[in-house]
């Protein structure tokens, strides 16, 4: 009779790179080859080897734990059958009315409720509109910018209808004396095709100005 070799057993944790770990094959190493640590794998080389020590089976136990197995599945089944009467019918649940229920857009039905302003924004718009009105009111009414003086048209700044300021003209329209405000009583003599320009008006009243004759001449008169 043979003797029966010291070996000890284990199983390769290297998966993914060892089949037989993949597979789950119990790998038998001489007792002798484990002595100082855990020996590595004779497939993959690797130590990554786990001791599967053999246990005796308890056949008592597992006696034990199908019995139970069977009473549960005994009491299962007089559960799902209603008490274990046979010929009582099984009651059906009653179907269930589904009521169908109109969906509400709730973005239309925003869109449609008006919404009020506030008080203080209606109170700062008809503020608003007064002050515009009342602007309107104290506006003063354009000015017309031509002025007949009889003998010419003058044309430029006006002031209560007359003309006042700086930087109008006159358009002479028929002959005219100017007086120059002068001790000798010198005068000068404007006629049709003259122009006055620069004109400085008071009150409807020249007091200065430049003439341009009709021959191409020029004379600036002042303090009238």
């Amino acid at each position: 009779m043979a003797e029966k070799k010291d070996v000890k057993r284990y199983k390769c944790m290297n998966f993914g790179a060892c089949t037989k770990a993949d597979q789950g094959t119990i790998i038998e190493i001489n007792a002798l080859e484990t002595i100082g640590g855990t020996p590595p794998c004779p497939y993959c080389h690797q130590h990554t080897l786990e001791e599967q020590i053999k246990k005796p089976t308890n056949w008592k136990l597992i006696g034990g734990i199908a019995a139970a197995v069977v009473v549960l599945g005994g009491g299962a089944a007089f559960m799902l059958t209603g008490g274990g009467a046979a010929n009582e019918p099984i009651q059906k649940p009653l179907p269930t009315e589904v009521v169908d229920t109109p969906q509400i857009d709730s973005v239309k039905v925003a869109e449609e409720v008006p919404v009020a302003k506030p008080e203080k924004e209606k109170t700062d718009v008809k503020q608003a509109e007064t002050d515009n009105t009342s602007l309107k009111t104290s506006e003063p009414k354009p000015q017309p910018k031509s002025y007949n003086m009889g003998w010419g048209v003058y044309e430029g700044p006006m002031s209560g209808g007359k003309p006042n300021g700086f930087g109008g003209s006159i358009i002479v329209r028929s002959n005219y004396s100017i007086d120059l405000k002068k001790a000798s009583g010198e005068t000068v003599e404007v006629s049709l095709g003259d122009k006055i320009m620069n004109v400085k008006m008071e009150n409807g009243r020249m007091r200065q100005g430049e003439i341009h004759f009709a021959d191409g001449t020029r004379r600036f008169i002042s303090g009238l």
